[in-house]
């Protein structure tokens, strides 16, 4: 994808979105398009093989309970497609 930010362009991909392909696959996951969620988390942890379910909700953005349950719900979808807990 290409974003443009005043003068500068500049590309990302998954290295750069190595959340993002987690937190797609988690969406992925939970719509039941299993296979693709996988195939997504297979990218995320190629990327950062330290990654885990565990590692994504011990620093939470937030103390409000929506955020908070909204965080656990994208972990359940994570754990659906694959990223392992510890």
């Amino acid at each position: 994808m290409r974003y443009f930010f005043e003068e500068y362009a500049f590309d990302t991909d998954l290295r750069e979105l190595h959340r993002g392909a987690t937190h797609l696959a988690a969406a992925l996951a939970l719509f039941g398009r299993v296979a693709e969620a996988r195939a997504a988390v297979n990218d995320g942890l190629a990327l950062d093989p330290h990654f885990t379910c565990h590692r994504f909700l011990a620093d939470p953005l937030s103390d409000n309970p929506i955020f908070v349950a909204a965080e656990r719900r994208i972990s359940g979808g994570m754990r659906l497609a694959g990223v392992p807990d510890r």
